[in-house]
């Protein structure tokens, strides 16, 4: 490591409340069901980056409300032939690593690596949240 006494400690607390509601319909040949949840996701991230002896504190905090709407229908074109429908909202976090926020800095090593790096995770990356769809026809 370059004689550099570097170590990371980090630590992220996650906390979520959610609730879903789900109702069916039927109307003639017409049949699905309609969907919802929310959920509240609370985050804190601790961490200390320690770098030749120096300890610097960083905290993150984080709050989140998500609405993912879920929709899926069948239409009975026949008895044995349908056409299906269907629509959500979802949902992916980043992973523990990419919220890491601490530091990790690596000083130039003369005659062998004549440049420094760092590199750091990000407490306030968002969720990636895709609208999806679906289209099929079935026999």
């Amino acid at each position: 490591m370059g004689g550099a006494d570097r170590r990371v400690l980090h630590r992220i607390r996650e906390e979520n409340d959610a609730g879903y509601v789900q109702g069916s319909l039927q109307i003639g040949r017409l049949d699905g069901q309609l969907g919802g949840r929310v959920f509240r996701t609370d985050i804190t991230s601790n961490a200390f980056t320690v770098l030749r002896g120096v300890a610097t504190p960083v905290t993150i905090e984080s709050r989140s409300t998500d609405v993912l709407p879920s929709l899926a229908l069948r239409y009975k074109l026949t008895d044995t032939l349908f056409a299906r429908f269907s629509a959500s909202k979802t949902i992916t976090w980043p992973s523990f690593a990419q919220l890491n926020p601490a530091s990790t800095l690596t000083p130039a090593i003369p005659g062998a690596q004549p440049f420094g790096s760092g590199s750091s995770g990000n407490a306030n990356l968002q969720p990636i949240c895709p609208d999806n769809f679906d289209l099929a026809l079935e026999w």
